[in-house]
């Protein structure tokens, strides 16, 4: 039997008939291919037209705009619907039977491909086909679209946040990055570049920590450098205020081994998945990534860091590969609709606040990047005195948002950064 469900297709139709005003935000989720029955599917095209236009949505006005419907189809539509408060629940019902029909159409195609013997290489085959299904079940619109059907979307969304409802971006939990960016896009690739030694691990660990926190989503934090227990080390001094050395030594315990418990206790508020093997390429990661979607509510990536990664191919040079990473990022950004922040070394030839020319092997990072954030301490090769240091972070680049300079103590013992509140000249916690 074919996954369908026509009463769902009905009630939904009969409330944007019904009362268009209230559900004609909600209705711009649809797609023509989400109603199975043919009538339901040609009221639908003839109702979105309306919207587009901006024309009132009632049965007499829909058979005004196309008098080859069925008048009494269109009222009876109307009629058997007594509030619009369920139409989110039958809009997810379309979209779970759309999936459900794509799946199949994707099923038979494997079929037909193995017993026609157009598979040379199971595994390749398998990790496309895997690609192959989640847009079949994620992707509702083609990827061309007329500008006035975006403008329209985004004018319902605006409305929507006015109201307190639609898409939020992604706050990062620092006041003065957050007034910059107005939050994270979904779909965004943020470089963050430092040179060694300057924060930049510890700074991209405070925004996931964060943002989880903030946000309540999970985050996928891709170590490519140090291992996962040098991460939790620097977390756990995080969480606890308290000096790294002091943790790892074990003097912690012997001074104050409540402490311990404490950490344990406040870390579970941050749902962060740390991977420190061998994935080093784009495709592993996005793999890992897609499977983490379907189980977690996966809210942002990030990457430590972009020049450890490899690409595709053996005998790119250094500036092809780095092009390739940064452009695939870019890519599998807007793909999972998941913000990817992806660290960047810096070159080593100057000691001055760094440029976006200073991104190593730079190829077209600058070009993909949405946010570039860009660390600079000036006593970033001086001894540690256990005093906090002061570490300026331009936003260079912010594609919908203001470039500037935000200032933060960086705690290095506590791998901790705290931002400067420009105001009182003070720090916000």
């Amino acid at each position: 039997m074919i996954p369908c469900n026509i009463e769902a297709e009905r009630e939904v139709l009969g409330a944007l008939l019904y009362d268009y005003q209230e559900v004609a935000v909600k209705f711009l989720k649809l797609v023509s291919e989400d109603f199975y029955d043919e009538i339901h599917q040609k009221i639908f095209n003839v109702v979105s037209d309306m919207l587009k236009q901006h024309v009132p949505v009632d049965p007499v006005t829909t058979y005004e705009k196309d008098k080859t419907l069925d008048i009494m189809i269109l009222m009876d539509l109307s009629g058997a619907v007594a509030t619009t408060g369920m139409v989110d629940h039958y809009i997810k019902i379309l979209k779970e039977n759309t999936s459900k029909r794509k799946l199949i159409r994707a099923c038979k195609k494997v079929m037909t491909d193995i017993e026609n013997n157009e598979v040379e290489d199971l595994r390749d085959y398998a990790y496309r086909f895997t690609g192959f299904v989640e847009q079949s079940v994620t992707q509702t619109r083609s990827s061309l679209v007329p500008l006035q059907d975006v403008i329209n979307q985004n004018i319902a969304e605006v409305n929507a946040i006015a109201r307190g409802q639609g898409k939020k971006d992604i706050r990062t939990g620092y006041l003065n990055i957050d007034l910059k960016t107005h939050g994270i896009d979904e779909s965004a690739l943020v470089i963050i570049g430092a040179r060694p030694s300057v924060g930049k691990t510890a700074f991209a660990m405070n925004l996931a920590m964060k943002a989880s926190r903030q946000n309540n989503f999970d985050v996928a934090f891709f170590s490519l450098e140090m291992s996962g227990s040098q991460i939790a080390y620097r977390v756990m001094s995080n969480i606890g205020h308290i000096s790294h050395e002091e943790i790892k030594n074990g003097n912690i315990v012997r001074k104050e081994p409540e402490q311990l418990s404490k950490i344990a206790e406040l870390s579970q508020q941050y749902k962060i998945w740390i991977d420190d093997g061998t994935t080093t390429k784009v495709a592993d990661i996005k793999e890992k990534c897609v499977n983490m979607k379907r189980t977690k509510n996966l809210g942002l990536i990030v990457i430590d860091y972009l020049q450890l990664m490899k690409p595709s191919r053996n005998n790119m040079s250094r500036y092809e590969a780095t092009s390739e990473i940064s452009r695939d990022l870019k890519l599998m950004a807007a793909e999972l609709k998941v913000p990817i922040i992806a660290l960047s070394q810096l070159s080593r030839t100057a000691d001055t606040e760094p440029k976006m020319s200073d991104l190593r092997d730079s190829g077209s990072i600058e070009q993909d990047a949405d946010i570039i954030m860009l660390m600079h301490r000036d006593d970033y090769q001086k001894e540690d005195t256990g005093s906090p240091s002061l570490t300026k972070v331009n936003l260079a680049k912010v594609r919908n948002g203001k470039t500037g300079i935000c200032e933060f103590y960086f705690y290095k013992d506590h791998t901790l950064f705290k931002e400067v509140d420009y105001t009182h000249k003070d720090i916000r916690t």
